[in-house]
């Protein structure tokens, strides 16, 4: 058993969840120092093991989630398995699920009835539409999910419509409100409030980013305009501007202050009442930004605005990692090495930056800690070479 340090060490962990929402939610507890065992499906395990792009053993999506966690490959649909299963369940504290609403009631792994083999247990699922409702059933992917809750309504601009977000924010966002959730119902069990089951939606998830403006539509008719409104893209002091050699700065000077500084420093003072400019005349203004962004390149930009306390900041890319200097500085990029994957580049969350990477472990191969998980859990060495003779337990 790994020997896990930080605030949550002793937190022992089970997570049946694939691909982003969920991993990303134990990859956090694990980061600070909570036991997670994976459970996975022998044979296939988590979907994101195949995900391109793939380098060596997994997909680097799943190698990104799934550091300090060990791999147990189980069939749950096997009574057998699912005796493991309880099994775990005593001595645990939380267990995470992504499956469609009804499917862990179907396998005999429902809340009401793990709270029977243990009335403390934390368990949380997480589902496209939570667990009730029309759509509780419906399929759905992370596109799907910030459509239905709103944010995409508010990418792009009005003319052209919604713009494709670069990342998953239903994901990764119902993976944050998890944790919060399991970490809260966490310190209400050690209030002696007992176990508890949390329902996240990841549409929910995806809405819960328009709060400040279906407040604005509710309370006071006013609906967000894509690339119209202040934090859009309608303003000149609030975007986002091309340089000379392709590349992109971001400006942000909101206050005053910021705003004012900002037109002293590119020589143009007439500018300065007009940060919050609107409509064609905050057109007008972004365009004579545009042109004068476009005279510099990018690092040239960032040398100018270095010393100047203005807002404005590079646009960086994945593929900047050697210069960028949030990655530079702060070793938000750490390695860790794998005997079959190799090395692996990782990141840190902000919740894992106080932990010394040196305890970290790779992300595991589909089963390899399967032996020693069953051999912890009180079974003995026949019992193991059954279940792995018929493939109810699966070792690396």
């Amino acid at each position: 058993m790994s020997k896990r340090t930080g605030p949550l060490a002793g937190i022992g962990v089970l997570d049946l969840s694939r691909l982003l929402p969920g991993p990303y939610c134990s990859l956090m507890l694990a980061d600070m120092g909570a036991e997670v065992i994976k459970i996975e499906q022998p044979g296939m395990g988590d979907y994101a093991r195949a995900m391109p792009p793939v380098s060596g053993p997994y997909g680097s999506i799943f190698a990104s989630v799934n550091r300090n966690k060990r791999s147990l490959a189980l069939d749950l649909k096997n009574p057998q398995g699912r005796d493991v299963l309880l099994r775990l369940i005593e001595g645990a504290d939380v267990l995470i699920e992504g499956f469609r609403p009804g499917v862990m009631k179907k396998l005999g792994l429902s809340y009401q009835e793990l709270t029977r083999v243990n009335a403390q247990l934390v368990y949380c699922s997480i589902s496209g539409y939570g667990q009730n409702g029309s759509y509780q059933a419906r399929a759905g992917h992370d596109l799907n999910f910030c459509g239905l809750g709103g944010p995409l309504s508010l990418t792009g601009q009005e003319e052209t419509g919604p713009a494709m977000p670069g990342f998953q924010l239903a994901d990764l966002s119902s993976g944050m409100f998890a944790l919060s959730a399991i970490l809260a119902a966490l310190f209400g069990r050690g209030q002696g409030q007992g176990g508890r089951y949390i329902d996240i939606s990841m549409a929910e998830g995806a809405a819960a980013f328009m709060l400040p403006y279906t407040s604005l539509w509710l309370d006071q008719g006013s609906k967000p305009q894509p690339g119209r409104d202040a934090l859009n893209g309608g303003i000149p002091a609030y975007n986002v501007y091309r340089t000379a050699d392709g590349k992109y700065m971001t400006l942000a000077a909101l206050e005053p202050k910021f705003w004012s500084g900002f037109c002293a420093a590119i020589e143009r003072p007439e500018l300065a009442e007009l940060s919050h400019s609107l409509g064609e005349e905050g057109l007008r203004v972004r365009e004579q930004l545009a042109l004068i962004f476009a005279e510099k390149t990018r690092a040239e930009w960032i040398r100018f605005f270095a010393d100047r306390d203005v807002c404005c900041e590079a646009v960086y890319g994945a593929d900047e990692v050697d210069i960028n200097p949030i990655f530079q500085e702060s070793g938000l990029v750490f390695p860790l090495t794998h005997p079959v994957a190799g090395k692996l580049s990782q990141q840190h969350t902000p919740l894992s930056r106080p932990a010394d990477p040196n305890t970290f472990t790779a992300p595991p191969l589909l089963g390899e800690h399967s032996r020693e998980i069953l051999t912890e859990a009180g079974y003995n060495e026949e019992t193991i070479a059954q279940m792995m003779a018929e493939k109810i337990a699966v070792q690396a």
